[in-house]
């Protein structure tokens, strides 16, 4: 099979910037933005030039790219982002800056299945869960 890979693409209500520069400071890796206006110059919706319309965060396996949007779309489902790896000591600080200003609905523990996992949400609405593979 191609090497074919699925990447999440999130959207926020205008503040798209400010969230993907906050999982940039957690995640590292290569972080671009390109604005509305960048995009579509004086076609750009009134006031939003500077908004973004498209944000790529990569590193090396992670990649997530967002937009702002004016109105959500009313077809988009609601997903949870996972973060896995085995690095358990990394993967709880990267939990812990998650749940800054948000909140944790499961701490990281031992699940049923025979992993480590946790839930939270975080401050810009985002659903993750962090698995530790054991």
């Amino acid at each position: 099979m191609a090497n074919i890979q699925v990447t999440p693409f999130v959207f926020f209500e205008g503040n798209c910037k400010e969230a993907m520069t906050f999982y940039h400071g957690i995640l590292g890796g290569s972080l671009t933005f390109r604005t509305y206006g960048e995009a579509m110059g004086d076609k750009a919706p009134e006031g939003w030039s500077d908004k973004i319309v498209h944000a790529s965060l990569e590193n090396g396996s992670i990649y997530l790219n967002a937009w702002d949007s004016k109105i959500a779309n009313p077809e988009a489902r609601k997903i949870e982002l996972e973060i896995s790896g085995d690095d358990e000591p990394k993967l709880r600080e990267i939990f812990d800056k998650l749940c800054e200003e948000g909140k944790a609905k499961h701490p990281i523990e031992m699940q049923p299945w025979g992993g480590l996992s946790g839930r939270l949400f975080d401050k810009y609405g985002l659903d993750w869960i962090v698995t530790v593979k054991i």
